[in-house]
């Protein structure tokens, strides 16, 4: 099954780009400039980040991925201001984005081109299989993640994206299928 990043590469390699960003470790050197008593959200996940207010219920969870992508965000945009001032593509790839981050994206950028697209599962087992898939691929002894843990948490998650996609004209994409219309994750020049 085809993930995110491997989306994200062989759409890089099919378009030449040579530099693929994963907002995953944007965030981990926020990490290292940011303390967790500072802000509290970045310590946390997009899937954990609800944790914060008590509130594991549908509004609870969405308000606490929004808030975790809005504090991973101030990286993206400097990463993708760099990348428009050098005249280099990319691909950005990762879970920390919504519709109202790209539209910010796009009303900083002048001259930058960006494509966003949402790469979805299309029902809870076939999200247990990619998380499957996911941990045999990882190298023994690291880091334990608890997605299946918290598989429920995101599709809940993935519906808010699903609905949050078409109020801002993002196209959509399910995991395994072929790269649609040419375009995929945020693609910057």
């Amino acid at each position: 099954m085809r993930r995110k990043s491997t989306t994200a590469l062989r759409y890089a390699s099919e378009t030449g780009i040579r530099t693929v960003i994963h907002t995953d470790y944007l965030r981990e050197v926020q990490r290292l400039y940011v303390p967790a008593a500072q802000s509290p959200v970045l310590a946390k996940v997009s899937h954990s980040a609800w944790e914060l207010s008590g509130d594991p219920s549908p509004g609870g969870i969405i308000a606490g991925f929004t808030s975790h992508a809005e504090a991973v965000f101030p990286a993206v945009q400097a990463v993708a201001a760099k990348l428009a001032r050098d005249g280099l593509d990319a691909v950005i790839e990762g879970s920390h984005f919504h519709g109202a981050l790209i539209t910010r994206l796009r009303q900083n950028g002048q001259d930058v081109a960006i494509r966003p697209i949402l790469l979805t599962v299309g029902s809870l087992p076939q999200l247990l299989d990619h998380i499957s898939d996911k941990e045999q691929q990882r190298t023994p002894g690291s880091e334990p993640r608890s997605w299946r843990a918290n598989a429920q948490i995101l599709m809940t998650i993935q519906d808010f994206l699903i609905g949050d996609s078409a109020r801002h004209a993002i196209p959509r994409m399910q995991a395994g299928h072929p790269i649609c219309d040419g375009g995929a994750y945020e693609h910057a020049r």
